[in-house]
């Protein structure tokens, strides 16, 4: 193991940093944990210490837990259902391969001594599958009022899943996101979307992930003494015996926790701006800790300028092997889990867009708390924009994505054609439930359409006013629970006063239709007639003729150029499917050009936004564009698959 810091001097920093850190959160959920690892069972035999208060002005009888390693029980779950990735007819071989993984509740027991064990039952809240277990609700022996504490010790095994979606082990190789028994969100009335009081804990989908109270944690973790542990929050004690060695951590205001463990993790750290970066990875992936560091820089510095310095005093990656990728990808409270192939050249940035989209989550996920479940596109949609926006800041917005043997693609550009070249880009409405995306277009929609659509944004309003969106959202809503309607409302509160009434109104309609419809976007240069004026034979009567091929309506720009280098600039609001541009004089029309700044990122055909007169060299060039867009499309093809 390499280190930079030794264990001393990393343990004395984490409680200087929480020693000065004031409460940021309600820290309504509190956990106290303490975990053995049995790394030859492939178990975990954990007992946990659960705080919860409550805020609400309800009493409450129960309450539900998140079991949600249970989706590796049977194949009857909501979340192999649902996983497209296994076709039903390899889900009992995959199995067989892979071991079955399940939750044992062994006891529930609250402070005043009442076994609560018995009164455990399986619920689904969000389809009618009864074989799903993830989600479990307990009552109570005392109802808990308003402004009480809920304690209850909860003692359970886990069996741990082969390299299953966020979690699991593959070989000396253990990732544990999502495994712990993990209380429900009660929201009152008038929170969110509730009109009554009611708990929100989904089951546990394919592509649902977070939401939960902020609170601290306290965790001990014991493993093999030659296993190394990288996790949320810092490490404040090391203890040893003979034969083990247990990692205490500390996290504070956070909605989660996750941690990974391996004998031959590699740790290299460095400080940033009084915040301690660590780096666990196999030695043949220690090289990346500079590429990633670097970037992570770049980020930590983008967003103290844009919203605040970052509020923790930690940021852990995690780098699983290759055998470990099932984890990679997905972003816990201070803990990152990335993955890179390292046969990909440095040109090729996909270890650096997954380093800053995941980190990009510690504000859009963890600080801004939405629902994931019920509301992808607020953090992973939000996050996306910031990824492009870093990433072309960083590097470039013709390159910050790809920039090897000639090939250059950024990232603004790739997110772009990932949707509206997509064939699943009218699979769904962009503000589904993250449990009802057919069809693998979970991360079209959510991901790609959502980046899209704020793009759009942006280019209507322009960035000053976009920043003032994004930063009045944060600054209103951070160590909170907000939701779509919150920051739909910060947008027309925004641009409205700004901008006024009228292009207000036709802002929130184009942020209605985007979220709430399927329509697609597409403008189109139809024709342009010059005709001589045989009243004044010196004279041009010209004719120019926009049509709207979408379903979207939304404002655009034209610009019209006639041939002596005159230009006009007209406004068409899109109501119509078609209009026509007239004028009179000495000068032919050249050439039109549907939104000239490009503006309209989610228009899906550039190509049919221009004309100019001389059809046969402008058909030359649209043909060449289009093999130049199939090249583009290719690479990124093969960069996904990578």
């Amino acid at each position: 193991m390499i280190k930079t810091l030794t264990t001393c001097f990393v343990v004395c920093f984490a409680f200087m940093g929480f020693a000065q850190q004031t409460n940021l959160s309600p820290r309504i959920a509190n956990y106290d944990i303490d975990v053995q690892l049995d790394v030859e069972q492939k178990k975990i035999i954990g007992s946990e210490q659960l705080t919860w208060k409550n805020t609400s002005s309800d009493t409450i009888e129960t309450f539900p837990l998140h079991l949600y390693l249970n989706a590796f029980k049977n194949t009857e779950s909501s979340f192999i259902k649902g996983w497209w990735e296994v076709p039903d007819n390899f889900t009992l071989q995959l199995f067989a391969d892979k071991g079955w993984s399940s939750v044992d509740i062994k006891s529930i027991v609250d402070a005043a001594g009442n076994d609560l064990t018995k009164s455990m039952v399986y619920i689904h809240p969000d389809d009618d599958n009864d074989k799903d277990q993830t989600v479990a609700s307990v009552t109570l022996a005392k109802p808990i009022l308003p402004g009480e504490i809920l304690d209850v010790n909860i003692k359970w095994n886990t069996t741990i899943p082969k390299a299953m979606v966020r979690s699991g082990y593959n070989k000396e190789f253990f990732f544990m996101g999502q495994w712990f028994p993990k209380i429900g969100v009660y929201e009152e009335a008038g929170t969110r979307y509730s009109e009554v009081g009611n708990w929100k804990c989904h089951q546990y989908h394919t592509n649902s992930e977070f939401y939960a109270d902020f609170g601290s944690y306290n965790v001990d973790i014991t493993v093999p003494k030659e296993y190394s542990i990288g996790a949320t929050g810092a490490l404040v004690k090391e203890t040893e015996t003979d034969s083990l060695k247990t990692y205490s951590y500390k996290a504070d205001d956070v909605i989660d926790f996750a941690w990974a463990a391996s004998p031959h993790f590699v740790l290299i750290e460095e400080e940033y701006k009084g915040i301690n970066l660590r780096y666990f990875s196999y030695p043949d992936h220690s090289h990346m800790a500079n590429r990633y560091f670097e970037i992570l820089k770049h980020s930590l510095s983008f967003f103290e300028e844009y919203l605040e310095k970052y509020p923790y005093p930690n940021l852990t990656i995690i780098e699983p092997p290759f055998h470990g990728l099932h984890s990679r990808g997905m972003e816990y409270p201070t803990l990152l889990a990335l993955g890179n192939i390292c046969l990909l050249p440095e040109g090729v940035r996909t270890a650096e867009a997954f380093a800053v989209h995941e980190f990009t989550h510690q504000y859009f996920m963890q600080i801004l708390a939405s629902n994931e479940a019920e509301e992808p596109w607020l953090d992973e949609g939000l996050t996306s924009y910031f990824e492009a926006r870093i990433m072309d800041q960083v590097y470039g917005s013709e390159s910050s994505a790809v920039d090897f043997m000639g090939i250059q693609i950024g990232k603004t550009d790739m997110a772009r054609k990932d949707f509206v070249h997509s064939s699943k880009a009218q699979t769904a409405k962009n503000n589904a439930p993250s449990w009802k995306y057919e069809d693998d277009s979970y991360q079209v929609i959510s991901y790609f359409k959502t980046h899209t659509w704020l793009k759009t944004l942006e280019g209507l309003v322009g960035l000053e006013t976009m920043d003032e969106i994004i930063k009045t959202y944060y600054k209103r809503w951070k160590f909170k629970h907000p939701c779509g309607k919150d920051f739909l409302t910060i947008i027309d509160e925004v641009v409205t006063k700004k901008h006024g009434n009228e292009f207000g109104s036709q802002v929130m309609n184009f942020v209605d239709q985007a979220l709430n419809t399927t329509y697609t976007c597409d403008f189109k240069v139809v024709d342009i007639d010059n005709a001589e004026n045989r009243e004044s034979p010196e004279d041009y009567k010209s004719k120019v003729i926009v049509e709207r091929v979408g379903e979207m309506i939304l404002p655009v720009e034209i610009q019209i150029t006639f041939r002596d280098g005159k230009t006009v600039n007209e406004n068409w609001d899109g109501q119509t499917r078609r209009k026509e541009f007239s004028y009179n004089g000495k000068s032919k029309v050249e050439s039109v050009q549907i939104d000239p700044e490009r503006k309209l990122y989610i228009d899906k055909d550039y190509i049919n936004n221009s004309y100019t007169s001389g059809k046969e060299e402008n058909a030359i060039f649209k043909y060449a564009t289009k093999f130049m867009i199939w090249m583009q499309n290719s690479m990124q093809s093969i960069l996904v698959l990578a």
